[in-house]
């Protein structure tokens, strides 16, 4: 099988047994059964940017490689590089078009003081990870509806919960008082890859708004990297949007710009 490209790879990472990799001539196709209305866990990765006939022909073989159920409503395609191609064929019909950049890091540095009292600690318990679930609901993106992201969220916290039992995963929080106001992933894979590399990625890196500018979100990632620094990873990934100032955060704590990831996306309505 031919060498996973890093986005997949750390996907790999994060979602291990609950998400299915296949590779196809030219795509691969991801796909978690468990959560069809996972956007990002059900979506086709291409070998190179679209072309000029691809607006037909990458819907389909999505609807033949990918769709499992009538949960779905979107459709989500990625490739890595910086060409766009004929992206602009998809965004004609409708799709959003998403520029993101993978970095990676050695080692984290050190970051400093947290401008407000916070008791950082490992997710772990009923009640803390109902409020994880409360807080990803309030501060999700307002294209997705209530009932849907309820929905998604709740499976999504199983998963994560069911990760962080291995060992090799966790999520972290900052807390203020009784409030969560950040919260990451950090998932770490149990072995060396075929490159002799020992890997980690983070994931969904979130601060509430009410929260920011005030050194959560870097503490967190030194936080989370020293939890698992028993596991010995040789490279932290974390994937960006590449125009979100989180981006200056994560430079500042040694992480650099090694490749970007493309993306189109359609929600229906």
């Amino acid at each position: 099988m031919a060498a996973l490209p890093i986005s997949l790879r750390t996907h790999l990472i994060v979602y291990g047994a609950a998400c299915t990799i296949r590779r196809h001539n030219g795509f691969w196709s991801v796909v978690t059964p468990g959560n069809p209305t996972f956007f990002w866990g059900n979506f086709l990765h291409f070998e190179a940017a679209p072309g000029p006939e691809d607006a037909e022909r990458w819907p389909s073989l999505f609807e033949s490689h990918v769709r499992t159920s009538q949960l779905s409503r979107h459709t989500a395609f990625s490739w890595e590089g910086y060409e766009r191609g004929a992206s602009d064929s998809f965004v004609r019909r409708g799709y959003h078009f998403l520029e993101s950049v993978i970095m990676e890091a050695h080692q984290l540095t050190p970051a400093g003081a947290v401008a407000i009292e916070v008791d950082m600690r490992r997710i772990d318990g009923d009640i803390d990870w109902e409020k994880l679930v409360e807080f990803h609901m309030h501060t999700r993106d307002p294209i997705h509806s209530e009932a849907d992201h309820q929905l998604y969220m709740r499976r999504k916290a199983a998963q994560w919960r069911k990760s962080a039992e291995t060992g090799l995963s966790l999520i972290v929080g900052a807390f203020v008082g009784n409030e969560l106001a950040a919260a990451l992933g950090l998932y770490a894979e149990s072995k060396p890859g075929p490159d002799g590399r020992r890997c980690a990625r983070y994931q969904d890196v979130v601060t509430d708004p009410r929260w920011r500018q005030r050194g959560l979100c870097s503490a967190l990632l030194v936080y989370a990297a020293n939890e698992l620094a028993a596991h010995a990873i040789d490279k932290h990934f974390i994937i960006a949007d590449e125009n979100d100032t989180a981006r200056n955060i994560y430079e500042a704590r040694g992480f650099v710009a090694v490749d970007r990831l493309r993306g189109l996306e359609f929600v229906e309505a």
